[in-house]
């Protein structure tokens, strides 16, 4: 019993473990399961995070050339913000010089008058000792005094009319100096102010790096308006410099030089006003080319669309030759048919005569010699007749031959005639086509010519406009530190761009237009050998359409080699 129950509890207990067993493996199945789809969906996770990561290190590294750029920018703007300042510190330190000569100027007057009252005085005390030494009487000394003093009195009073003259021109130049400077120190406030802008502009870029082109614009401007400020305000401290000199040299010459220099600004004005009038001319002269250009490009599309119609022609005509070609197989089967009805009836006359002569010989014996003589008449007929089949056997092969080569209708012996007259009206009409066709490419060629004489007249005008404008510029360059606009030259080169590309397009049309003048050379030459062929030699056409196809060949041959040599010339300008 011991050992049953023993063998049931281990039972039992194997049974048990078995299923313990068998729960684990099946958790752990079930894990391992887990495991792989959680290696496959870390997997797709780490590829897009791959994937992630090479698009984030190319946004970094486009990042990282913008920052690059943008910060090669900041220090390009820092060292023109430099400059300026260094410019603006120069310019105050210069005012500063001139307020400091002019304060200078007033003490030196001061001390002027302090010196004459004090020589008065020295003059004044010497009469009284020497009136006193004299021992003179009190009438003396009353009437030396008296005489003494109107004199002095009269003396210092045209002293001082005259130092009161030379103070009051002096006070003038002295405001007018005043007035300069405080209109330079105001220009240099709203440098300083324009600067202060120009730093918030900084800031701001720094802040907003998207927008640092716009107003890396902006600050360039505003450092070029300084710039010109700034030398303005350079050649006006130069120009009172020269007049602070020239006032203490000589002030008569002070004044004829600020009369000059007002003179000079009256003239730059008018030059500047006329160089504008200059630009409006040539802003309405290239309008006018525009329009022309305009004008051309609808006539080089009027010549597109008449190639196009001459195409479709060309394609017409080959139909009706098809067509035609048709026709002459049909005729040369009917004229087959026609030749062995004749040389049956010919087989069957001959048959049907030489059974008559045997029949008549057979019947007269008696007249041998004549049917002797009979019967070589007749063979000499039948050989006549046999060479006769023979040469219309020539005939008719020569007649195929020349079918071979024919590709237009021929129909019966009764209409031939008024289908050749039909071939002819047909040939005319085609040789009036092409030549208006020609007259039309030539007009068009003609037109493209004078466009391009008037681009080179257009060319050479704005050249000598160009140069003048800048002997004028150079004429008025008063300081080394001045430089001419570039506007205008900026201006003119674009439109000399713009005149090249025209100039290659005009070169690519004419190009285009020989290839299909080569073209319809060569088609026209294979439509008259054709007509020739089919068209017998009385009434064959002679026309000069070849002639004047090579004509125009060479025309246009003429045409690209001036358009080569404009194309050289603008490059060499």
């Amino acid at each position: 019993m011991s050992n049953r129950q023993n063998n049931v509890k281990l039972s039992k207990y194997h049974g048990l473990i078995s299923q313990h067993l068998n729960k684990l493996n099946d958790e752990l199945d079930l894990q391992i399961q887990d495991l792989h789809t959680l290696i496959k969906t870390q997997c797709a996770l780490n590829s897009e995070n791959e994937e992630k990561l090479k698009k984030l290190k190319v946004l970094y590294n486009h990042q990282e050339a913008k920052c690059n750029t943008q910060n090669s920018r900041l220090i390009e703007l820092g060292s023109s913000l430099k400059q300026v300042n260094d410019y603006l510190e120069r310019d105050t330190a210069k005012v500063s010089e001139l307020e400091q000569e002019i304060r200078n100027a007033a003490k030196q007057e001061g001390f002027a008058e302090d010196e004459v009252q004090h020589q008065l005085n020295s003059v004044n005390g010497r009469l009284q000792e020497i009136l006193g030494h004299r021992g003179s009487s009190r009438n003396e000394k009353a009437s030396l005094t008296k005489s003494s003093q109107a004199r002095t009195s009269k003396e210092l009073q045209q002293a001082r009319k005259e130092q009161d003259i030379k103070n009051s021109q002096l006070k003038v130049l002295v405001e007018d100096a005043k007035d300069n400077v405080a209109t330079i120190s105001q220009k240099i406030r709203d440098d300083k102010r324009k600067l202060s802008k120009l730093k918030s502009n900084l800031s701001a870029i720094r802040e907003d790096k998207n927008n640092a082109e716009r107003t890396k614009s902006l600050n360039y401007m505003g450092c070029e308006k300084l710039k010109k400020l700034i030398n303005d305000c350079g050649s006006r401290i130069i120009q009172l410099q020269a007049i602070a000199q020239s006032e203490t040299e000589n002030k008569n010459k002070a004044s004829d030089e600020l009369i000059m220099i007002k003179a000079k600004s009256a003239q730059m004005d008018e030059d500047m006003r006329r160089l504008n009038e200059e630009i409006t001319e040539l802003k309405k002269d290239r309008n006018e080319k525009v329009q022309r250009i305009n004008e051309l490009e609808e006539a080089m599309d009027n010549t597109m669309s008449i190639i196009a119609s001459r195409r479709r022609q060309i394609d017409k005509t080959r139909e009706s030759i098809r067509n035609i070609q048709m026709e002459s197989k049909k005729l040369k089967e009917h004229y087959t048919t026609l030749q062995e009805e004749k040389i049956a009836k010919a087989e069957k006359e001959l048959s049907s005569q030489l059974a008559v002569i045997k029949a008549d010989i057979s019947k007269e014996l008696e007249k041998q010699n004549d049917s002797k003589l009979k019967a070589d008449a007749l063979e000499e007929d039948c050989k006549n007749l046999s060479d006769q089949m023979e040469q219309e056997i020539t005939i008719n092969e020569n007649l195929k031959d020349t079918l071979s080569a024919l590709e237009a209708q021929i129909s019966t012996e009764s209409s031939d005639n008024v289908k050749q007259l039909e071939q002819e009206k047909f040939n005319t009409q085609l040789l009036k086509r092409l030549q208006r066709n020609f007259a039309n490419v030539t007009s068009k060629v003609d037109v493209i010519r004078n466009a391009n004489d008037y681009c080179r007249e257009a060319i050479s005008v704005k050249k000598n406009e160009i140069s003048a404008a800048r002997d004028k510029l150079e004429s008025y360059n008063v300081t080394p530190t001045f430089k001419p606009k570039t506007e205008e030259e900026l201006q003119q080169t674009d439109e000399l761009r713009v005149l090249k590309r025209l100039c290659r397009t005009l070169q690519k049309q004419v190009q285009i237009y020989q290839k299909e003048l080569e073209l319809c050379a060569l088609r026209r030459d294979n439509a008259v050998d054709k007509a020739k062929a089919i068209v017998p030699t009385q009434y064959q056409v002679r026309s000069q359409a070849v002639d004047e196809i090579q004509k125009v060949q060479q025309r246009v041959k003429n045409l690209c080699k001036a358009s080569k040599s404009l194309q050289n010339a603008e490059s060499l300008h």
